[in-house]
């Protein structure tokens, strides 16, 4: 799982943009690449990421493909609070290690053991390929208003699903949050 941890808004008195870029090769195929910008002008902000992982899998079975991406337009309001609207889309392939056991006639030595007793019977054959291939995507919008009493707190959240063979977007109900954060300010 990837979690971007987006920065509060915050006032930049000249425009300004900043940004990360790593990369990294590792044994069993396994490759990241991360981007990150940020920055704003006067009260507006703007936050983005983008991070690709891709493994052949340390043990038989254990590949993995995943895209994520986070993206961020925040106002920072006169009373020092702000509104953000942020955006998340998801793109994962998960394999699930699947057992390696000598004792099996398919036993392939390349890879670790794997005991057939410590996997759970679903993923013991690797002709199954079993795994994880699934997207998400969510839009949220959320607003702080510090008060006397502390911050006040409101955020929506709207997951969505993109069905791919016909492109319609499709609305999971919408969830709200509403929090009263006492002494916070």
């Amino acid at each position: 799982m990837i979690n971007f941890k987006l920065k509060q808004p915050a006032y930049y008195d000249k425009a300004r943009m900043t940004g990360n870029l790593s990369a990294s090769i590792r044994n069993y195929g396994t490759q990241s690449q991360k981007i990150a910008l940020s920055g704003g002008k006067s009260r507006f902000n703007i936050d983005m990421n983008y991070e690709r992982y891709r493994t052949d899998g340390y043990l038989r079975n254990g590949a993995a493909d995943i895209d994520t991406m986070a993206a961020s337009l925040g106002y920072v309001l006169p009373s020092d609070g702000h509104i953000r609207l942020t955006a998340t889309w998801s793109d994962l392939m998960r394999k699930i290690p699947s057992a390696n056991d000598p004792k099996r006639p398919d036993y392939d030595s390349s890879y670790p053991v794997v005991l057939e007793s410590d996997v759970s019977y679903r993923w013991r054959n690797p002709a199954d390929h079993s795994g994880r291939d699934y997207d998400g995507h969510s839009i949220r919008v959320d607003f702080k208003q510090p008060s006397g009493w502390g911050d006040w707190n409101v955020g929506h959240i709207i997951p969505t699903r993109v069905n791919i063979t016909t492109g319609m977007v499709l609305t999971i109900p919408l969830r709200h949050q509403l929090r009263f954060l006492r002494g916070s300010g």
